[in-house]
């Protein structure tokens, strides 16, 4: 792309910055895939009957950190396939990824792989974003700061966390929608995206009335600007949802209403439960939600007014919608991102900003805050390179359950269940069962309720865990005050 000279610069910068940032969230927020990758490789080479291959295969690829990466990659191959698996039947129509890699012939790590690309390629879009449109006035190294506030959030560590997961090509296509010059990039995200995600229509509104409230200069009338910018948006998703709705229940697919029936309106979430899951979903990003809203509305001239109250309307809604038609909570805020630059740009007007420092200070906050995969009830803490590989303890702890149930396969899945608690000490499931196996098929019961203990220090109303470890005290002469407490 050949960009004027006066862009040059503010390109390479947004280029190194966002790498720059990329690379400290890819550390903070990243399990360790070349460990997991090392396990899965041992764990089938010690594999000896087909039983036992199978089991550990199956186990490796239905974690629910790979599970869809493992239904992606077989998109993939055969674009007909059909998802058997009723928590990944949704993402049947999702096909831009598995008909790029089935098209360009990708091989498995470099199709999943897309979804990295697509946490640098936001990074650097949110640099950028943050360098316009006056880089001269502000530190470089500010615009990487708001790499880092809107990075540390949902989008970003799901797509690195998880296989099979697209989300910051998703958060990408609304920031384009939102801030990307030329039409014709706004009218190719409106192409390709709901065919990453369909959410991106529900995110569509919320990205063209930021698009509205970032243009510089003044205003466009109204109906001009709709006819403009919007309708063709507009066009392009309904004709999308008549599409996916036709194809909806089609392929071994999923209606929507089915998805909603099944994974959403059946689970009572606590309100409390959705609020967190949306904190954990942008984090620090969150405080610019609300100066772009608060922002917005104080400093719109008359022409804007109605579109900075558009804007806190349109939050609030999106918010909503995304909290209720989603299991997956934290994922279900991608939907905001666009907001998030636009705080940033309207907050770095005002004399606090430098006074405070709020750049830096934002970031560090953003960077350091623990994060959390919610879904529905479940809070996943979000894996990093330096922490242990929560995949492969996973993978570990399903191939121990699957083995512990094959006749003769007890020492295999012993070992299994070892190397869980190994790679993951606080893995209470895994104490839990582990205690399990070696007292009822190993007749080893000293070691169980060590371990059973282990499970309940880790998680003290783990209720599984105190009535096996009841059944075993109550078995121990003098222990049977222990055990009553335990049943209690």
């Amino acid at each position: 792309m050949n960009l004027p000279s006066h862009n040059r610069r503010p390109a390479a910068m947004a280029l190194l910055w966002g790498a720059i940032a990329f690379g400290l969230l890819a550390v903070r927020f990243t399990p360790n895939w070349l460990t997991f990758q090392r396990g899965a490789v041992a764990a089938r080479a010690q594999a000896v009957s087909p039983a036992e291959r199978a089991a550990v295969e199956r186990a490796f690829t239905t974690t629910y950190y790979v599970a869809r990466g493992h239904f992606v990659t077989e998109q993939a191959r055969d674009l007909g396939t059909e998802i058997g698996d009723a928590n990944h039947k949704i993402v049947r129509w999702r096909l831009l990824m598995p008909a790029l890699g089935h098209v360009l012939g990708l091989p498995p790590w470099l199709l999943l792989g897309l979804a990295q690309a697509g946490c640098l390629g936001l990074v650097v879009a949110l640099v950028a974003i943050g360098l316009r449109p006056t880089p001269s006035d502000r530190p470089w190294w500010e615009a990487a700061c708001l790499g880092l506030v809107a990075g540390a959030s949902a989008p970003f560590f799901t797509s690195m966390g998880w296989l099979g997961y697209y989300d910051a090509w998703l958060a990408l296509a609304l920031l384009a929608v939102a801030f990307a010059g030329p039409r014709r990039l706004v009218v190719l995200a409106c192409v390709l995206a709901p065919w990453i995600d369909e959410r991106f229509v529900i995110g569509l509104p919320l990205a063209l009335c930021v698009r509205r409230l970032a243009q510089s200069g003044e205003p466009t009338p109204r109906l001009t600007w709709l006819k403009a910018q919007a309708l063709v948006p507009f066009l392009l998703v309904t004709a999308y949802v008549l599409l996916r709705l036709k194809l909806g229940g089609s392929g071994g697919s999923q209606t929507i209403g089915q998805y909603l029936d099944q994974f959403v309106f059946a689970e009572k979430i606590p309100f409390a439960q959705r609020l967190f899951g949306a904190w954990q979903g942008l984090g620090a990003g969150w405080l610019l939600v609300l100066a772009a809203v608060l922002g917005a509305w104080r400093w719109s001239g008359a022409a804007r007014r109605a579109e900075a109250g558009l804007l806190a309307a349109g939050v609030v809604l999106t918010a909503l919608v995304g909290l209720f038609t989603a299991l997956d909570l934290s994922r279900s805020m991608v939907l905001l991102v666009p907001v998030v630059p636009l705080g940033w740009r309207i907050a770095a007007r005002t004399a606090w900003w430098r006074t405070f420092y709020v750049a830096p200070v934002l970031a560090l906050a953003a960077y350091l805050t623990p994060a959390s995969n919610v879904i529905g009830k479940l809070a996943l803490p979000v894996d990093g390179l330096m922490s242990y590989c929560a995949p492969l303890a996973a993978a570990h702890y399903n191939a121990a359950v699957i083995l512990a149930e094959i006749p003769d396969r007890q020492a295999e899945a012993l070992a299994h269940y070892t190397t869980a608690v190994q790679v993951k000490p606080d893995y209470a499931e895994a104490h839990n069962n582990l205690g399990n196996l070696l007292v009822n098929r190993l007749d080893r019961r000293d070691e169980a309720i060590a371990h059973y203990a282990e499970a309940l220090r880790l998680k003290p109303e783990y209720a599984d865990a105190h009535n096996n470890l009841a059944n075993q005290l109550a078995a121990l002469r003098g222990r049977r005050d222990e055990a009553i407490a335990h049943y209690r």
